[in-house]
């Protein structure tokens, strides 16, 4: 027995907190980290602009992007709470439900995205010519929002099934797949800053 936080729980029971916990935390990682990319990969070029445009672009992205994470969360929670009482046709029904209600947002996030994007930049301070690589920016990477959100519903449906690495898994790959499309198109295509919005759009 292991007692966590006051409460005594078998070691089964707190092998599986810990796992979850784990991908959970591994999958909040995940945006983050695609900043860093970007960074690194902006910081090397000959003119401050692009990557400072970018620093403005991810702050309107992480703010629409949040703002749907109960795709996630409450998915994880319904699932959850159906397998647990082993009702199998409600765990994909609630899957199904998110990864619907995903894509569909996304979409609508596409259609938007000239005002999404000019309000954005509106409420944000920068020079004309920051505002203009991070227009850029913007314009590439949100063609990636049906997908991203797909994966929110997806991560979130896996870790209520407890089975985080089915959801964790993709994320990384994609980051992985990320990260040489931006190396191949920036240095040995020669696409330059282009090369890591192209990247970071797909």
């Amino acid at each position: 027995m292991a007692q966590i936080f006051g409460l005594v729980i078998s070691r089964q029971l707190s092998g599986r907190f810990f796992k979850l916990s784990a991908y959970n935390i591994l999958s909040n990682l995940m945006a983050p980290l695609a900043g860093l990319l970007d960074v690194a990969f902006l910081g090397h070029l000959p003119e401050i602009r692009y990557l400072a445009g970018v620093a403005l672009a991810t702050v309107i992205f992480n703010f629409i992007y949040w703002s749907f994470g109960f795709l996630r969360m409450s998915t994880t929670g319904l699932v959850a709470q159906a397998a647990g009482r082993g009702d199998g046709e409600e765990v994909w029904r609630v899957g199904l439900r998110a990864m619907g209600l995903g894509i569909g947002i996304g979409l609508l996030l596409l259609l938007l995205h000239p005002l999404l994007r000019e309000v954005g930049f509106a409420l944000l301070s920068g020079t004309d010519e920051v505002k203009a690589a991070g227009r850029d920016y913007f314009n590439a990477r949100i063609w990636g929002a049906p997908a991203y959100l797909l994966g929110l519903g997806i991560l979130g449906w896996f870790l209520g099934k407890e089975a985080g690495a089915g959801g964790v898994d993709p994320f990384i790959g994609g980051k992985s797949g990320q990260c040489g499309a931006e190396l191949c198109w920036g240095g040995g295509v020669g696409l330059g800053e282009l090369g890591g919005w192209a990247g970071d759009g797909g």
